[in-house]
């Protein structure tokens, strides 16, 4: 389990990723593993860890108490994540948690193949997501699994990814699903993600 004090340091999910690099590179590269079944596994991989260790952080009356408190920074999201702020109903992520660890998965300096295979058929299979590499898998169960713990009413809140973008390239990828939830147009939503890493809406 990570030491609390290493949250202020570092995202949380950033360590996640180091110290279970084995177990997830292990499931992306398997050739037994359908997309599903590793998606899946990356999934409640996520969650369980969440679930057991962060998510009873997120302790809020509904979604505008949550949204208050995520302006001030600090949240829970913020340990698992970093920073962000708000532009208008969107949140937006300063910076991705899984640069850090990109590093680790290389090869003499190259991504392995499976970062490239696992992502298109990702994208082929799940239409409505969007995701840059696929340790988006991984960052975006976990940030669903804390909005889960925001009522709403009888139900809960979802995270929804809406764009990602990529700080090196700047290459965007959006999910059709997330524009058409948030109501938010293309040109606008990378008008709003230019400089930063990751956009969702919450609902």
């Amino acid at each position: 389990m990570v030491e609390e004090q290493a949250y202020t340091a570092e995202a949380y999910i950033t360590i996640f990723v180091r110290e279970n690099k084995d177990e997830i590179e292990r499931i992306l590269s398997s050739n037994d593993l359908t997309i599903v079944e590793k998606a899946s596994s990356l999934r409640r991989m996520a969650r369980k860890f969440a679930e057991a260790n962060i998510s009873h952080r997120m302790s809020y009356r509904d979604l505008e108490d949550f949204k208050a408190h995520y302006d001030r920074g600090g949240t829970p999201l913020d340990q698992i994540e970093g920073p962000g702020f708000r532009k208008g109903e969107m949140f937006i992520l300063k910076s991705c948690p899984m640069v850090p660890v990109f590093s680790i998965f290389k090869k003499n300096g190259e991504f392995p193949e499976f970062w490239t295979s696992v992502t298109a058929e990702f994208l082929k299979r799940f239409g409505n997501e969007a995701i840059l590499h696929p340790l988006c898998i991984l960052h975006q169960t976990f940030r669903d699994q804390l909005s889960a713990r925001i009522p709403k009413g009888a139900h809960f809140v979802h995270s929804i990814t809406v764009s990602c973008r990529s700080t090196s390239t700047g290459k965007i990828i959006h999910s059709n699903y997330g524009l058409a939830v948030s109501g938010i147009s293309i040109p606008d939503a990378e008008e709003a993600i230019k400089g930063w890493a990751c956009m969702f809406y919450a609902a």
